[in-house]
């Protein structure tokens, strides 16, 4: 299945910041997408991201319906979080890999301490 990250699917809020159909990177003047965008042998470096979903749902009589709603709420995760990480690219493009460890131990210590002050805790 292809998962078309400009397609606004019918009742799907779009943030205005996270709207590939309106952004444009400045660094590669790329954007805004349309829908269908990835048909396009005009635009380069088109990534594919493979991913795996298993979803087994064993309740009799409603198995097609959880496992129909589940499948739908990981497409529009997928989604959204590819939208997300289109329209910050200006931000990471160009980055080195010391400065995205940086960043990464930043996050790690940030979540570490929202943990440990029980904003994000399970509790």
């Amino acid at each position: 299945m292809i998962i078309d990250i400009a397609k606004k699917e019918k009742g799907e809020k779009t943030k205005p910041e996270e709207d590939v159909t309106q952004w444009h990177s400045t660094k590669r003047n790329l954007g805004p997408l349309q829908e269908g965008w990835y048909k396009q042998t005009t635009i380069p470096h088109v990534m594919w991201c493979y991913k795996t979903v298993a979803i087994k749902a064993k309740y009799f009589g409603i198995q097609s319906l959880v496992e129909s709603l589940v499948r739908r709420q990981q497409e529009m995760i997928f989604r959204r979080s590819m939208q997300q990480m289109i329209v910050l690219m200006d931000e990471w493009d160009g980055l080195t890999l010391e400065t995205i460890r940086q960043l990464e131990e930043e996050g790690k210590k940030r979540l570490d301490s929202l943990i440990q002050s029980k904003e994000l805790s399970a509790e």
